[in-house]
């Protein structure tokens, strides 16, 4: 009997987790990097040495997480391109986490109040455990497919806390043979995802609190092997962002719109893990950091004044203390201190920063049940718990079927944030390929006039431009992206010789497309540069030009060999030149 109560703890976790996120098993890839890593990658079939070879290897959008894409090679291996076996690894991993944090928090609980009962603790364990697993903050970690490395690495990391804890005790000299499993756990999760990398201060965090290991120099040096390991992995991380993105200079982003950031983030996790209704696909980054701005003064102010209350209250609410470090420790590799990305912040990014606060609530939990004098007090808080979880849950299942398709993500996403402008650039992106111009036309035209420094999203408007056979607009289009972008200049001069070809500018239209196709042979310039020639032979046979409508059907025909018209067109050219 002792046996089957211990169980149905984990068992409802599992239940419970498994179920909120069972829809996301029918959802496909998304065109917001799934499609570029997993469905259209040339490079990944998962099986083959070579693949081996390139996923070791590999630094996709500046990630170098090769133990995520064994995981793909494995996914691959069962389930080929469909996506449901990819979405049911995700679930799976993060029932699997949701475990593991039950059993870590259990553990960590009590260690904090050693004299509690143990059905408090197990209460607060699953509590917390719900807390992290059915929160709408997880829904981007588990839903899209991309994310992978979340579960993954959340799965390794809690395996390295777990192994530590084990390892170590107040009074015991530490295990080496589970220091050494949780160091080859961290290993597993650095491989998985950079933001890991701080596991080495959150060891020594549980050192100070609640573990108390308080023996200084000794604790500092058996993290040594940790700090190697984190040290390798950042260095790693940081040469591939460097040679892949590239990081955002201080003259572009100075030290005081830094500091801003850190607040930002330092503040922005909490807040949205007990007040969850700023849930978005995407929150984006300013046109301009000012440290003034409402936003970023009162995320200073926030955070600095948390600090302060943390700091002076460490004696008497170390768990607090403990819960606000954690929490600032672990997002600060991707809290803007050293820039990189288009984005504020990411739901994503809370999948491990906030299991302090989770743990929190399970404290709490654990308290009241402790609190056996005041019965109604009990019962009350315990309502209001079970309330919380219960809205956390239907939120986090409303918020998995955002993530069904593109249309509906960046559809929410507008709706979070209509001046977010990579919100209706993506929208856009969704409704062109749905054969929705008008709509797709005028998300990108917004998304434009919101940030017309960004070449993508000038690229997006040519396109549904293109599509509505808009061919002038389109050219202009995609020139100013390609002033913008050096990348875009390609399509820029594609662009431009389909709108000379469309005003019969077919010298010109030539000139361009020959251009397009020499720099980047893949481009679909073929066909446009074919008809361009081919109205160049028109307008130089009619004006007596013979040898040269002769010598662009020739170089026509070289391209395309099946064209039955430019094949009689040049026969014809050739009969006259004979009479």
């Amino acid at each position: 009997m002792k046996s089957v109560r211990r169980l149905a703890a984990p068992l409802l976790i599992a239940v419970v987790t498994a179920a909120v996120f069972l829809p996301s098993l029918w959802f496909g890839f998304l065109p917001f990097d799934d499609y570029q890593n997993l469905n259209t990658n040339p490079r990944f079939h998962g099986g083959g040495s070579s693949d081996v070879s390139w996923i070791l290897t590999t630094r996709v959008v500046g990630h170098w997480i090769p133990v995520t894409w064994l995981s793909f090679a494995v996914d691959y291996a069962f389930w080929g391109r469909e996506p449901r076996g990819y979405h049911a690894t995700n679930v799976a991993l993060h029932v699997l986490n949701a475990l593991l944090w039950y059993v870590v928090a259990r553990r960590l609980l009590g260690l904090a109040a050693p004299g509690a009962r143990p059905a408090a603790v197990q209460a607060g364990a699953l509590a917390a455990a719900l807390a992290f697993a059915v929160h709408p903050l997880r829904v981007e970690s588990v839903a899209w497919v991309t994310e992978r490395r979340d579960v993954l690495s959340g799965a390794f990391f809690l395996l390295a806390v777990l192994a530590y804890l084990r390892a170590v005790g107040r009074d015991v000299r530490p295990d080496r043979r589970w220091l050494g499993l949780s160091l080859l756990a961290f290993t597993g999760a650095l491989l998985s995802k950079e933001i890991t990398m701080t596991l080495p201060l959150v060891l020594v965090l549980l050192d100070i609190y609640p573990l108390r290991r308080l023996r200084w120099p000794e604790t500092l040096v058996e993290k040594i092997p940790f700090v190697l390991v984190g040290a390798a992995g950042a260095a790693v991380s940081a040469i591939s962002v460097a040679t892949d993105i590239g990081f955002t200079g201080l003259g572009r982003l100075g030290v005081p719109a830094r500091l801003a950031l850190v607040a930002y983030s330092a503040v922005f996790y909490p807040l949205q893990t007990f007040l969850p209704f700023g849930v978005a696909p995407l929150h984006e980054f300013p046109l301009h950091v000012d440290p003034l701005a409402p936003r970023f003064l009162a995320s200073l102010a926030g955070a600095a004044g948390v600090t302060v209350v943390a700091i002076a209250a460490r004696r008497a609410l170390p768990w607090f203390a403990a819960a606000w470090a954690y929490s600032v420790l672990t997002i600060l590799p991707v809290s803007g201190l050293a820039h990189v990305s288009t984005i504020l912040a990411a739901d994503r990014y809370s999948y491990l920063t906030t299991l302090s606060w989770a743990l929190v609530l399970g404290g709490g939990v654990a308290a009241l049940l402790g609190a056996t004098s005041r019965r109604a007090f009990v019962a009350a808080g315990l309502a209001g718990v079970l309330l919380l979880l219960g809205v956390w849950g239907y939120l986090t299942r409303a918020q998995v079927y955002v993530w069904r398709d593109a249309e509906s993500l960046w559809t929410a996403a507008v709706a979070a944030d209509p001046d977010c402008a990579q919100c209706h650039a993506g929208l856009g992106i969704a409704l062109l390929a749905a054969g929705r111009l008008e709509d797709a036309e005028r998300e990108s035209t917004v998304a434009v006039l919101l940030r017309p420094d960004r070449a993508d999203h000038h690229a997006v408007l040519a396109s549904v431009l293109e599509g509505r056979e808009r061919l002038d607009e389109a050219a202009r289009s995609w020139a100013t992206a390609g002033r913008l972008h050096p990348r875009y200049a390609v399509e820029a001069r594609r662009a431009l010789g389909i709108a000379l070809a469309g005003r019969g500018r077919f010298e010109d239209a030539a000139r361009e497309l020959r251009a397009a196709r020499a720099l980047t042979p893949m481009l679909p310039v073929t066909p446009h540069l074919v008809r361009a020639l081919n109205g160049l032979a028109i307008e130089r046979a009619r004006a007596g030009r013979l040898a040269d409508a002769e010598t662009a059907l020739e170089e026509a025909l070289a391209l395309r060999p099946d064209s039955v018209e430019v094949r009689e067109n040049l026969a014809a050219v050739r009969g006259a030149r004979r009479r």
